[in-house]
């Protein structure tokens, strides 16, 4: 029969936790053997990231760029709290967010490998088709070093958005 008892201990920038394990002998006359093993990190309230569940980004024109994710990019809007500064938000995928912030007065500084954010798409081949049609800021798709499709467009303040299918 084995017998656990932990307890933890604590060292500078590391948390470790021994663990005793009384190993009675077979022989009763002899005391039971103490083994003591150090478990790897480990801490008692794990503490992690759930979800990402908005981006923000600032724009000049509330009105101009919800026209933009509604109808260039087909989001749909979604209630938002009654702030005490102009925005909109809308529904990215099942529980993601984009929150449109109004009243930017700085400019926007944003790039491919910069600022931007990726939205997975269905059809890439629907998606520029659609883009061209509505007079878009895109470019041509790409493929990424692991095989997926990309495409960047801008939105009215010049923020950059990827739109991409897996490889």
């Amino acid at each position: 029969m084995l017998r656990l008892v932990t307890q933890t201990g604590s060292l500078p920038y590391r948390r470790l936790e021994t663990c005793l394990v009384d190993v009675p002998n077979q022989n009763s006359q002899v005391s039971p053997v103490l083994l003591a093993i150090r478990l790897p990190n480990r801490y008692p309230i794990p503490m992690r990231v759930q979800e990402l569940n908005h981006v923000a980004i600032h724009v000049r024109d509330v009105e101009a760029s919800t026209r933009f994710y509604s109808e260039v990019l087909r989001l749909e809007a979604i209630p938002r709290p009654a702030f005490t500064f102009p925005g909109a938000w809308f529904r990215l995928g099942a529980i993601q967010e984009l929150h449109i912030i109004g009243e930017r007065t700085e400019p926007v500084q944003s790039n491919n490998r910069g600022n931007h954010f990726a939205l997975r798409v269905d059809n890439l081949d629907e998606w520029e088709a659609h883009l061209a049609k509505v007079k878009a800021d895109f470019r041509p798709r790409k493929m990424r070093p692991d095989g997926a499709w990309q495409v960047f467009l801008r939105d009215p303040d010049g923020h950059v958005v990827e739109l991409f299918t897996g490889p």
